[in-house]
């Protein structure tokens, strides 16, 4: 399944008739959050954030300029295996005997076990 039939929503913030920002969203995951400026990105997935119950996004665990502006929004990196093989078999299809996690540079990473993907973290409000 491709990610695009999988979103549900568009938000996005328009500042003089100008789009700022915009993020593809589907129920409690974030896809692809985009903006003119990192305020607006961080602006635009905190007000997600605040309006939503649940909200999570994953990040490439080598992007740290990612990392630190999705702390700056809210979001809190996940340290539970349990929890983030939950969430990503709920929320994801995925299976969690094909997820590996791992402890790496003080983040809990994971990855698919056949490493046919990169390690990335996941963050939730």
């Amino acid at each position: 399944m491709s990610c695009s039939t999988r979103l549900n929503s568009v938000v996005y913030k328009l500042e003089n008739d100008e789009l700022v920002s915009c993020c593809l969203i589907s129920g409690e995951r974030i896809y692809t959050p985009a903006a003119t400026c990192g305020q607006n990105w961080i602006e635009i997935v905190a007000n997600l954030i605040q309006n939503n119950y649940n909200i999570w996004l994953t990040v490439d665990a080598s992007n740290l300029k990612m990392q630190a502006l999705v702390s700056m929004a809210g979001l809190k990196a996940e340290h539970n295996p349990e929890v983030i093989k939950k969430i990503l078999a709920n929320n994801d299809q995925k299976n969690p005997d094909d997820i590996l996690v791992i402890e790496r540079n003080g983040l809990t990473v994971f990855e698919k076990t056949d490493h046919s993907d990169y390690p990335q973290v996941l963050f939730r409000s």
